[in-house]
């Protein structure tokens, strides 16, 4: 179920723009583009991702991850949680069979999105997968590849998000952990 919205200027001077969505993850063989689809992609110069996969260099944003994810001790993530998300933390870490003490410096902005990937992960999806990878590596030899933002960027975004929305996104995940696969395969 693929989308594409062809954007063009009031005027008609220009060459038209196309957006899609698009879906990180995915099953081996998932995704396919429909014939429109593809003409477009046929024609098109450029390739604009969230993040150049080819910019972000594992090392660097396992540092970066670190230390943008992480408490320093004696700080911890139990220290930040209201008194429902502790309670719904200990099945959530049973089903992904990670230790309380494994996560304990973890700030919860990267705990929820290391548990969201981990049920995703857990039901066969992938980010080998995802359509923005599919369109990355079709972009690769054939066309120009640009970022709309770095990896940096964004995993600075998401650590600096207001600690209580941090927490209830962590309780988000936390309640609804069972039905995330559910709920990507219905969408």
């Amino acid at each position: 179920r693929a989308f594409l919205w062809e954007v063009t200027r009031p005027d008609g001077a220009g060459r038209p723009l196309y957006v899609s969505g698009s879906v990180h993850v995915g099953k081996p063989g998932q995704f396919t583009f429909p014939p429109g689809f593809e003409r477009v992609l046929g024609r098109v110069d450029a390739l604009v991702l969230e993040v150049d996969p080819r910019k972000a260099d594992p090392e660097v944003v396992k540092g970066l991850v670190m230390g943008l994810g992480t408490y320093r001790a004696p700080d911890n993530l139990d220290a930040h949680l209201d008194a429902r998300t502790r309670e719904l933390l200990p099945e959530a870490l049973r089903r992904n069979r990670l230790l309380p003490k494994a996560v304990a410096s973890l700030r919860p902005w990267f705990l929820a999105t290391m548990l969201s990937m981990s049920e995703l992960e857990r039901g066969g999806y992938n980010p080998g997968s995802g359509v923005d990878r599919l369109l990355f590596e079709r972009f690769q030899a054939t066309g120009e590849i640009l970022e709309l933002e770095s990896m940096e960027r964004q995993l600075k975004m998401l650590a600096g998000l207001p600690e209580p929305t941090q927490v209830l996104r962590l309780r988000d995940v936390l309640e609804g952990s069972a039905e995330t696969v559910r709920t990507v395969e219905a969408a």
